[in-house]
């Protein structure tokens, strides 16, 4: 009995740490919106991100660190110095910040 406990433990961590991976997976890449026509692109990659606006007047990055818990990414970037955190639901192919709806690419 025991022995099977342990072995459902050890399954269930397992899981876990799948799951906690899986989440990572379907970030990773860019992800698109655009609003009044401004392009904002995301590209995320291991723990870090590059956010990028572009108009045909304009072109400015951001970059920054983020995390993931279930469906909640936690974003977090320096912006003149001060900590600026966003927070978005990922959801499929969809990702909400603030509102804001991007769409992987």
């Amino acid at each position: 009995m025991k022995k099977r406990i342990t072995i459902a433990a050890v399954l269930l961590f397992a899981v876990m740490l799948v799951c906690v991976g899986c989440g990572e997976l379907k970030l990773k890449g860019s992800w698109v919106t655009y609003q009044n026509g401004v392009q904002v692109r995301i590209t995320f990659a291991s723990g870090s991100f590059t956010m990028t606006y572009s108009s045909q007047s304009q072109y400015e990055t951001v970059t920054g660190t983020y995390t993931i818990d279930g469906s909640t990414v936690t974003m977090t970037a320096y912006v003149n110095g001060s900590p600026q955190v966003l927070i978005g639901t990922l959801s499929g192919d969809t990702l909400i910040i603030q509102g804001i709806v991007f769409t992987k690419q």
